[in-house]
């Protein structure tokens, strides 16, 4: 982004006009409104953890390798895949792994062609297309990098040969004359990807410039093989010299699609997403605003928010907060709204509409194996950009609860109490137990509930036998009978570990750093998750990490450690969108909705 000129004296007058005909709506029209929310739900301090598809930034960088080969297709269906988690499904269920399947296969396919074309006919205009394309991809993450743009030579590519084979040939030739195309193939292209992969080094960070360089290295050793005539370049096991080539086509070019990806996300972090925080609320508001049809302002029409409305309503019902207090007092109304409001009546619903209703538009309709009955949720319209969040939110309180009510019965017949799902784990044979129970409840692979049940029944007995050695053959039957009543929410420890949890939820929303800071709670804010003084986004602990670590200390408290880490995320996440509400749509809609159904009643 180019610096404007500093204005002078003269033309002040100037600037103020264009400061006029800034349109900040116009200009948040240019993202998506997925990553403006995204962007609004983040503490600045946690910036550079963002990025433009939503996802973690990849950690791993790709490497070069006998993984690499087979993902990809370049090793034959035949061999087994090297021995590694993500090749072993991550637990992700046998859905999944089709799909990686199928993947595999149509990459397979595509790459097979390429290399045929090069081995059986010469044929390298593929290759060619590949590279000129991966020469675009290059120039378009340096637009303004002219002397690396030199490095890359689209007319050297064009005229690129490969050594003919002599068609006459004796057959006692045909062998001298593959070893020679196939020496031709790693001499003639190779130096054209090598410099490519030189100026990407140049462009990627420190850590993914890594993985680069070692192929620059190997790709390097086995061209001087080929230029020194060697039958037998120094390639890769059980790789033609066309394999190698297009397999190190097909890696620069997702290197190279990974530093685009980088560099995107940098930007956001630096210099675009403290510009969405500063006209995100505004364009959240003219979405809604297009949306439902509401104005500023307008709070007298209940057609066009009824079920915001009819929140507030039941809200001030079930509260157990007189009117009066809530009329004369700003801080109460947020609290009731974030406490009865979100918490109890939208994160923790547990009756609703049956099944019979129709699911519309902003509704969530659960589903899960842990409960015969789920109702629907009417999400009122000012949380309808958060249903996802809702939907992730509600997915882990529920996990959490079961999963801790299946610990403690382990724990019952084992004779040990609670005290072990108080506390961080104490063994790692515990810490063990508590992965393999997470594990069995998230397997999406079992193909029938009964294995389902019966999984997980088995990860909380193994917790059984390690808080007691000798438990016995009727003590397992005693946990085993239990699972099932357990994930159809008909025990009694159900009911009772999700009032804990949803105390220590609504406990989460009046929490602050530092109590000697906090400011007066308004409609307009929230309860913001801020200290003063730490707006530069480099203080040593985030105000996120905080908040995650007392939240995380409350859960363990009540009886959830085995899911206080994921528990305090989601408390996390609840808080921000219910304050992202506020500051949203507090002063325009929710405080004289609240206001109007306070006199109306």
């Amino acid at each position: 982004m180019s610096t404007p000129p500093q204005p002078s004296p003269a033309n002040d007058g100037e600037k103020q006009e264009q400061q006029e005909q800034f349109n900040p709506i116009a200009f948040m029209s240019n993202f998506d409104p997925e990553l403006v929310h995204r962007v609004l739900l983040t503490d600045p301090s946690d910036y550079a953890g963002l990025t433009m598809s939503g996802q973690p930034r990849l950690v791993d960088t790709p490497s070069y390798n006998a993984q690499f080969l087979w993902e990809n297709g370049f090793i034959s269906d035949q061999e087994s895949p090297p021995s590694s988690e993500e090749t072993e499904g991550g637990g992700q269920g046998a859905g999944n792994e089709v799909a990686l399947q199928m993947a595999r296969t149509m990459k397979r396919a595509f790459h097979a062609a390429i290399v045929e074309a090069v081995e059986s006919r010469n044929d390298i205009a593929d290759v060619k297309a590949l590279i000129l394309e991966l020469h675009e991809k290059m120039r378009g993450l340096i637009p303004s990098r002219a002397d690396l743009h030199d490095i890359l030579s689209d007319d050297d590519v064009h005229r690129m040969n490969l050594v003919a084979g002599d068609d006459d040939a004796s057959s006692d030739r045909d062998g001298e004359t593959r070893t020679a195309n196939a020496r031709s193939i790693l001499i003639v292209v190779l130096p054209h990807l090598i410099k490519a992969a030189g100026a990407l080094v140049r462009l990627e960070s420190e850590d993914r410039s890594v993985t680069t360089s070692c192929w620059i290295e190997m790709a390097t050793r086995v061209l001087n093989s080929a230029v020194e005539n060697v039958d037998a370049p120094d390639l890769p096991p059980d790789i033609s010299p066309a394999t190698f080539v297009v397999s190190s086509l097909t890696y620069l070019h997702i290197k190279a699609d990974l530093c685009a990806s980088d560099i995107a996300d940098y930007h956001l972090s630096t210099v675009l997403a403290p510009q969405i925080a500063t006209h995100g609320p505004e364009y959240e508001r003219a979405l809604f605003q297009q949306r439902f049809g509401v104005g500023d302002g307008d709070t007298d029409n209940d057609e066009s928010t009824p079920i915001t409305r009819q929140w507030i309503k039941r809200t001030v019902d079930e509260c157990g907060v007189s009117r009066q207090e809530l009329l004369s007092n700003e801080e109460r109304r947020v609290t009731v709204l974030q406490t009865s409001g979100w918490v109890n009546l939208i994160l923790f619903q547990t009756t609703g509409e049956g099944h019979d209703d129709v699911e519309q538009e902003g509704n969530v309709a659960e589903t899960s194996e842990a409960s015969q009955v789920q109702p629907f949720i009417h999400v009122p319209e000012v949380l309808q950009s958060d249903i996802s969040n809702l939907r992730s939110i509600r997915e882990t309180t529920k996990m959490s609860v079961i999963g801790s009510a299946l610990a403690l019965h382990a724990c019952n017949v084992a004779g040990v109490g609670d005290a072990v799902l108080r506390r961080e784990p104490s063994t790692a044979e515990i810490n063990q137990c508590r992965k393999n129970l997470i594990k069995s409840m998230s397997d999406k692979s079992v193909t029938s509930q009964e294995a389902f049940e019966k999984g997980i029944s088995a990860a909380v007995i193994d917790l059984a036998r390690v808080l007691k050695p000798s438990l016995g053959s009727e003590e397992e039957k005693i946990l085993s009978s239990r699972t099932p009543a357990v994930m159809k929410g008909d025990d009694p420890v159900i009911k009772l570990l999700d009032n804990r949890m949803r105390l220590v939820f609504c406990e989460m929303m009046s929490w602050t750093p530092d109590d000697r800071d906090r400011m007066p709670t308004r409609m307009s804010t929230g309860r913001q998750l801020r200290v003063q003084g730490s707006d530069d986004g480099h203080s040593a602990k985030t105000i996120s990490s905080q908040f995650q670590a007392a939240a995380k200390e409350k859960f363990m408290h009540r009886g959830f450690a085995f899911y206080a880490t994921e528990l305090a995320e989601a408390s996390l996440t609840a808080t921000k969108v219910i304050n992202l509400a506020f500051v949203v749509y507090g002063e325009t809609l929710l405080d004289p909705v609240f206001l109007t159904v306070l006199q109306d009643g």
